[in-house]
């Protein structure tokens, strides 16, 4: 699915459940960069992934391209 740059991509559960399962990896949705950061700023993330894994990474940019 190609998607424009102006356009934002729906993610819904059915999604969400698709790419948990094909990547082993636990989206987190609306997250606050300011609990990461070291300075404790940023705002909201949409959506999160952390994957610990080279692999799972590799997994995660695979399922998007095809998605």
């Amino acid at each position: 699915m190609n998607i424009e740059a102006n356009k934002h991509l729906s993610w819904d559960s059915d999604l969400q459940s698709d790419f948990e399962n094909f990547t082993g990896l636990k989206v987190k949705c609306n997250v606050l960069a300011s609990k990461l950061s070291t300075f404790r700023i940023g705002g909201p993330i949409q959506y999160l992934i952390e994957p610990e894994q080279p692999q799972e990474l590799v997994s995660a940019l695979k399922w998007l391209r095809s998605n």
